[in-house]
């Protein structure tokens, strides 16, 4: 298998009927790693960004989803991501921060000088939690097979 021939240069009839039926304050969310070919590394959402771009669509996000378990390189370091690729339709999209935010480093950190001094400097809420993901194999495993509906074969 070469890099022409992956599923990848299949897939702008999927994205069309995608991007077809999408509202137009809607988004898509596309996860993809990387393809690897005679020790060459291909990250293929520099592939895809290209045939949304086509239909229009605007890149919010470039999310990097770390991970530490998988296959071991032996001619290249290990593979440990993926990334997820965060477009849009238009400008009139939403995003929801908040449900999604994590605790903050320094919770009870203040303004040290000017007209906030004293007030406190972050959200109470938490902070962004950044476009690096990090999952471990115990949060994997939980994900993965924690889930009521049962276990997926």
């Amino acid at each position: 298998m070469t890099i022409r021939t992956l599923p990848l240069f299949k897939s702008p009839k999927i994205i069309d009927q995608l991007v077809r039926i999408l509202r137009h304050d809607g988004s898509i969310c596309w996860q993809v790693g990387n393809f690897v070919d005679s020790s060459e590394v291909f990250p293929l959402d520099i592939f895809y960004y290209d045939i949304f771009k086509k239909h229009g669509l605007k890149l919010r996000n470039r999310i990097v989803w770390r991970f530490n378990h998988g296959l071991h390189a032996s001619k290249r370091f290990s593979g440990r991501y993926e990334t997820i690729l965060w477009f849009t339709k238009s400008d009139a999209y939403t995003f929801n921060l908040n449900p999604v935010r994590i605790p903050s480093k320094y919770p009870g950190k203040r303004h040290f000088k000017g007209p906030k001094r004293g007030l406190p400097s972050g959200n109470p809420l938490g902070k962004n939690p950044s476009d690096v993901w990090e999952f471990i194999a115990k949060e994997w495993d939980e994900e993965l097979w924690g889930h009521t509906h049962g276990r997926f074969l």
